[in-house]
């Protein structure tokens, strides 16, 4: 069998990126042969920060995530959440997909918003609401997205004018579509006492993180605030998010430096000290192992617009 190209860190994170900061969104179709034709029939199980949403243009796949599986024939689709594990395979002869892959932050906008506390949080967090399938007769709002990643597929394509606002304003039609579900099937009660207890904890420890990264935080730190021993720190990280808390610490730090990499007047040091790092060399180092490319060199590319 020959796979789809997706390239993953130790972790199985997906290395490639998806839009840029500027516009963190990537549209994109992939065709898929049956064993033995040559083309690739199936792509690596991986995970990455972002959401997708996906249709089948035509034939037939086969989808998992985390560890359930789902059949997806032409005309349907799947919303996969962010930091998932999902792989897929062709089914048919032949199948084409269309991927519609973006950062919750482009929707919600700042950290602290309302959208991203009242809207996107709740899915993001939801360990029950790994993925959803988006099939015709179900009864609820999901069976409008295919279309909206439709029309996704062509403002990318034609780029008119104001082509941007227009898939924000699909993809904030197609979230609003995936919280109606959300709500109206109250996911999270169908989850086991222990898995809701897991996500609890690894949302006291993203809460911990997000409101002391800029400090000298440890292990312990980090655990503590979630009532856990290091070790099961370490081990329900790993788990639902599929890194060390360390890895998704420093990798959140590189997240909330790049606005200041735009201010000319901040040196890299004054950067790194700002988010947390020890210095700019360690910044350096964590920055290019997360994004592939050094801090001055990504402030360059985002200063001239490349």
């Amino acid at each position: 069998m020959k796979s789809s190209v997706v390239a993953v860190d130790k972790n199985l994170k997906e290395q490639i990126s998806h839009g840029n900061y500027a516009f963190p969104v990537d549209v994109h179709s992939e065709v898929f042969q049956a064993e033995g034709t040559g083309a690739p029939s199936y792509f690596v199980c991986h995970w990455h920060p972002e959401s997708e949403l996906m249709i089948v243009l035509s034939g037939s796949m086969r989808y998992q995530v985390n560890e359930t599986v789902y059949d997806i024939k032409e005309g349907e689709g799947l919303f996969i959440n962010s930091n998932c594990l999902h792989m897929g395979t062709a089914v048919s002869e032949q199948a084409s997909t269309l991927s519609v892959i973006f950062h919750p932050r482009f929707l919600y906008g700042y950290e602290d918003s309302l959208i991203r506390e009242k809207y996107i949080s709740p899915i993001l967090d939801s360990a029950a609401f790994s993925a959803y399938p988006l099939k015709s007769e179900n009864r609820d709002a999901s069976h409008i997205i295919p279309g909206l990643l439709l029309q996704c597929m062509h403002l990318y394509e034609e780029k008119d004018l104001a082509w941007e606002l227009h898939v924000k304003a699909s993809l904030l039609s197609c979230w609003g579509a995936l919280f109606a579900v959300f709500t109206e099937k109250g996911t999270d009660r169908k989850t086991t006492a222990r898995s809701r207890e897991a996500a609890g904890k690894a949302k006291s420890i993203l809460e911990f993180i997000r409101n002391h990264y800029t400090q000298k935080i440890s292990l312990a730190d980090i655990a503590g605030a979630a009532a856990l021993s290091t070790g099961e720190c370490g081990r329900i990280c790993k788990r639902l998010l599929h890194q060390t808390p360390f890895e998704y610490l420093n990798a959140y730090r590189v997240e909330q430096s790049i606005p200041d990499l735009l201010k000319k007047d901040l040196s890299i040091t004054e950067i790194a000290l700002k988010h947390g790092f020890s210095g700019s060399s360690y910044y350096a180092e964590t920055f290019k192992s997360v994004k592939g490319i050094t801090p001055s060199a990504f402030r360059r590319s985002l200063i001239s617009g490349g």
